[in-house]
């Protein structure tokens, strides 16, 4: 957090170099555990596969339609639209930083810790733990305790429905890139300006839904104890 001192105009843009620290601490570990093909394999996830074109498209399509019912109630809860903008360099330059951000996170909340959790522990304990971890690791304290726990709770929800699309994908990193991605651009395009206790309550109930219909209809491999994914289980025979 410190380098937004000294780099005060990245916070006129979606530049957050926290972002960077899931990828470094996986990194750091891949080397100090003396396995670095590990790190190199979690690059190698963040290829395009045709086989999971679909799950791509579910990738971009779930955010973008959580993200706009969630938007949906705010103006009868009296949160006008506010518009989130500027010229053409603005858009260019904060989907950049997005992008990078948004990889920065999930190369390690994803692509490392995840399938890492998934040895021991059903997808289902895997995203409360990452969901748990994540939440806190944002320190988002803006709006107070509650609003706190909330968010926290929606962390909670999104790393439920993002551990099964990576497991539909057998561990595609991209794919939960794009989600992020287009999570992050579809709250600032519809939500902007309207953050608080109420949208996250909004939303925790939004994800909350389609957290549990993904799990009713995957029950079978949610709550799998340790769960393997296609992947991981051809280089374990």
């Amino acid at each position: 957090m410190l380098l937004h001192f000294v780099f005060p105009a990245a916070g006129g843009y979606s530049v957050s170099f926290p972002q960077y620290a899931p990828t470094l601490g996986a990194l750091v570990f891949c080397l100090l555990t003396g396995n670095p093909a590990a790190f190199t394999d979690i690059l190698k996830r963040l290829r395009p596969q045709r086989a999971h074109l679909k799950w791509y498209a579910c990738a971009v399509l779930l955010p973008v339609s959580l993200i706009a019912l969630s938007a949906l109630p705010l103006p009868m809860l009296e949160l006008r639209y506010q518009p989130w903008g500027g010229d053409a360099r603005f858009y260019i330059l904060n989907i950049i930083f997005m992008l990078f951000g948004c990889f920065g996170e999930e190369i390690g909340w994803r692509g490392f810790l995840l399938p890492a959790l998934q040895k021991r522990f059903s997808p289902f304990a895997g995203s409360l733990i990452i969901g748990t971890v994540w939440g806190v690791w944002h320190i988002n304290f803006s709006y107070g305790i509650l609003g706190f726990l909330l968010f926290t709770i929606t962390t909670i929800e999104l790393s439920a429905i993002m551990a099964w699309i990576y497991n539909q994908t057998s561990g595609s990193v991209l794919a939960m890139g794009i989600f992020h991605l287009l999570l992050n651009i579809c709250s600032r395009l519809w939500l902007w300006g309207r953050f608080g206790v109420t949208l996250y309550a909004v939303q925790a109930a939004v994800f909350g839904i389609a957290c549990v219909i993904i799990l009713v209809i995957s029950r079978k491999d949610f709550f799998r104890r340790p769960y393997l994914t296609e992947r991981e289980e051809s280089h374990a025979l």
